[in-house]
C-alpha cells in the first residue's frame, strides 16, 4: 500500500483547523443571510424534479452490479470530492476519468452544492451525467442546506447505503456533524452494516467529514474510530477539509483518506488487488 505523511500533531495545526471550522461557521451564517435576500430557494411542495434524474443511486447500483471484470480481484475506483460549483474543473476532471479504461466506478464524497439549492444539484448532475461509467455519491454538509436534504433524497435516494462489489463492501453514511447543520451520524446502523465484515476481502467506508474533523464530538469520533479498528476497515474514504491527507491516522491499522476539493484540480484512484490497495492521488493541471 502507498502511505503519506501523518497530520504533524502541533499547535499550528490545531490553529489551522480551528480558523478552518471557524470560516465554515461564518460561511453557512453568510447563506444563511443571503437565502433571505433572494428567490434561489425553493420551498419542499415547489421542488419538481423529472423522473430520468430519480433514484439516481438505485439506477447506478444497477450498472455496477453488470460490470463484468477480467479479474475479480483487481479493480479500481475513483475518488472525488467538494466540487461545489466549480463546473469547470469538474468536468475537466471527469474527462481525465473518462479517458481512464481501468476505473470502474466513481465516488462523489459529499458537497457538490454550496447553499443545496435545486439548481447546484442539477448542475452537478449535468457533469456527473458526462461520465461513461457509474457513480455513487454521500451526502456533504451543503448539500444539506435549506431543502437539500429532500432534493437529495429525490435525485438519489436513501443517505445510508451499502452494496457489494465482488469480495469488497463499499457503505455511505451521512456523517456531517451537527455543527455543520447535520444530524449526528448513526453509528448503530453502521456497526449494523460491519458485523459481516469478515466475509469480504475489504471493508470500504466513506462519509464526508472525516471523525478528526473539529466539528465531531469526541464521543462520536472516539466510537467511529473503534467501529474501524474492530470491524478490520480497509480504508475511511472522506471530504470537507479541502486538503489531501492519506495515512494512518490512529495508529490502529485503519487507514484514512481525505481527498482534495475540486478547485485543486486533483482526484484519487484507489486500486483493489485482492486483499490490498493502493491510493493515487492525480493531478490534472490546467
Amino acid at each position: 500500500m502507498s502511505f503519506s505523511t501523518p497530520f504533524l500533531e502541533c499547535e499550528y495545526t490545531a490553529y489551522l483547523m480551528k480558523r478552518k471550522l471557524f470560516l465554515s461557521i461564518f460561511c453557512v451564517g453568510v447563506v444563511l443571510f443571503l437565502s433571505g435576500c433572494g428567490e434561489r430557494g425553493t420551498g419542499p411542495e415547489q421542488i419538481k424534479i423529472d423522473e430520468s434524474i430519480t433514484n439516481l443511486t438505485r439506477k447506478n447500483l444497477e450498472k455496477i452490479s453488470k460490470i463484468n471484470l477480467p479479474d475479480p480481484y483487481q479493480f479500481s475506483f475513483a475518488i472525488v470530492s467538494d466540487s461545489h460549483t466549480d463546473y469547470a474543473d469538474f468536468t475537466d476532471i471527469i474527462e481525465d476519468v473518462n479517458n481512464d479504461t481501468t476505473i470502474s466506478f466513481l465516488i462523489h464524497a459529499g458537497d457538490f452544492t454550496d447553499g443545496g439549492w435545486l439548481t447546484e444539484y442539477m448542475g452537478t448532475e449535468d457533469v456527473l451525467s458526462k461520465l461513461t461509467i457509474p457513480y455513487l455519491t454521500v451526502i456533504g454538509n451543503h448539500d444539506a442546506l435549506f431543502e437539500g436534504k429532500q432534493i437529495y433524497s429525490k435525485i438519489f435516494g436513501a443517505y445510508n447505503y451499502s452494496f457489494v462489489f465482488y469480495d469488497c463492501k463499499f457503505i455511505f453514511l451521512d456523517a456531517n456533524s451537527p455543527a455543520n447543520l447535520g444530524e449526528p451520524p448513526n453509528l448503530d446502523w453502521l456497526e449494523d452494516q460491519l458485523e459481516d465484515h469478515a466475509l469480504y476481502d475489504l471493508v470500504f467506508v466513506i462519509a464526508h467529514q472525516p471523525p478528526f474533523d473539529p466539528a465531531w464530538s469526541d464521543d462520536t469520533e472516539n466510537r467511529y474510530v473503534q467501529l474501524m479498528a474492530e470491524n478490520e476497515v480497509g480504508l475511511s474514504i472522506h471530504g470537507h477539509q479541502h486538503e489531501y491527507w492519506y495515512g494512518e491516522k490512529y495508529n490502529d491499522g485503519v487507514k484514512y483518506l481525505v481527498v482534495d476539493d475540486i478547485s485543486d484540480r486533483s482526484y484519487c484512484i484507489v486500486s483493489v488487488d485482492s486483499m490490498s490497495f493502493d491510493v493515487e492521488k492525480i493531478n490534472i493541471g490546467r
